[in-house]
């Protein structure tokens, strides 16, 4: 649980100031890919609850802030919530 927390406050940071329109990887992917490496890093499946919510809030800031490009394909190619805290924050 502590783990996914981290990586729910980690993601949450950082924005960009442009629309984010058709680019990729799109902020479905992200949230998806976010979710399964805190899963991973948990070595569990998240309750069911708690990980729908967690990828409704990371699909949200992705498409309301909304996050480059560059943020979003950082995230999707990280391999575990620790390398995330190195993508950029805009």
């Amino acid at each position: 649980m502590r783990v996914l927390v981290a990586a729910f406050l980690a993601v949450a940071c950082g924005g960009a100031e442009r629309s984010q329109g058709d680019s990729e990887p799109s902020c479905d992917r992200v949230a998806d890919h976010l979710v399964r490496l805190a899963e991973r890093d948990n070595l569990a499946a998240a309750d069911p609850k708690l990980a729908k919510g967690m990828r409704a809030e990371f699909d949200r800031q992705c498409q309301e802030t909304p996050w480059s490009d560059e943020r979003r394909k950082c995230l999707t190619a990280a391999r575990s919530q620790d390398a995330t805290l190195g993508c950029p924050k805009q």
